[in-house]
């Protein structure tokens, strides 16, 4: 039951449109859509707190006219076959609220914070020329100084939160289970190569008294492949990463202070044909290299 101290907020978006058009014909560029948006925040009377967000779906597609194919108009969602809400954050501060935390049995006795980031399998298309637009709108004119402002202000606020705490560490968990990186070999052309990336795993622990962060990553199940379903890569690769990060004031030599990061990978064996070579260089020539 609610305390007297408690508190609770619900939010809920069900859908949510935004259309880039260009400034000098008004036609679309353009459209993000969002849906099915929740945030949960949860107050408890000792001083812990919970919030839960989710979001049902995130689309980034350029219009229907225009010289692209229909699969490669998608520029960033979700992948084909999943239905399930594209991202779900939890985030918890205070020892009650922390403990909920499922974290694959990473210590977090040591935590005031804990924050779960959990991504269903996403697709992203790389056509240059698409790409190259984007980044020129969102940098310029009304929409880049907007862009600009609120980068800065998620800068600072992320300044903030690496600073460390004097009562505790804080910890983000995430975790993605799948991700496809399409290269289309041109924007016509049904000529693709594909990298599959299977369950990735990420902690990033902040220590106490801002003493520095430390990085634990895990990648599985590295396939790379063309249309064809050829693979270019003969067994899945496998890939860990781990960083020590000591703060900029800390006391000691440079090289006490250095960036500490050790990468181990599983054997690398690349199968390339020659109509593997063909596709590349074509890609390069009618996708990479398009201006």
């Amino acid at each position: 039951a609610a305390t007297p101290s408690s508190s609770f907020l619900f939010v809920e978006l069900k859908s949510f449109e935004l259309a880039l058009r260009s400034e000098q014909d008004d036609l679309p560029l353009f459209t993000l859509t969002m849906s099915d948006s929740k945030i949960n925040h949860i107050g408890i009377q000792d001083g812990s707190a919970e919030m839960n967000f989710s979001l049902g779906d995130f689309k980034l597609e350029t219009p229907d006219v225009g010289r692209t194919l229909t699969p490669y108009r998608t520029i960033l969602g979700l992948a084909p076959e999943i239905t399930t809400s594209l991202l779900t954050v939890k985030y918890c501060t205070g020892e009650i609220s922390v403990q909920s935390c499922n974290v694959d049995g990473v210590d977090k006795s040591k935590c005031e914070a804990c924050a779960v980031v959990i991504l269903s399998p996403m697709r992203f298309v790389y056509l240059q020329s698409q790409i190259f637009t984007l980044v020129k709108y969102v940098s310029d004119g009304v929409f880049g100084a907007m862009a600009g402002s609120v980068a800065s202000a998620a800068g600072a606020a992320a300044l903030e939160v690496a600073k460390g705490s004097e009562n505790g560490e804080t910890l983000f968990y995430v975790v993605a289970s799948g991700f496809d990186f399409v290269l289309p070999q041109s924007p016509l052309s049904e000529k693709y190569l594909l990298l599959h990336a299977g369950m990735l795993k990420a902690h990033y622990r902040i220590l106490v008294n801002d003493s520095g962060a430390e990085v634990e990553v895990s990648l599985q199940d590295v396939l790379l492949h063309c249309d064809q379903q050829m693979k270019m890569v003969s067994t899945p690769v496998n890939l860990s990463v781990s960083v020590e990060m000591k703060p900029p004031h800390a006391q000691g030599t440079a090289d006490d202070n250095a960036m500490r990061v050790d990468i181990g990978t599983s054997r690398i064996n690349l199968v390339l044909t020659h109509s593997h070579y063909v596709q590349i260089i074509h890609t390069s020539e009618s996708n990479i290299g398009e201006q």
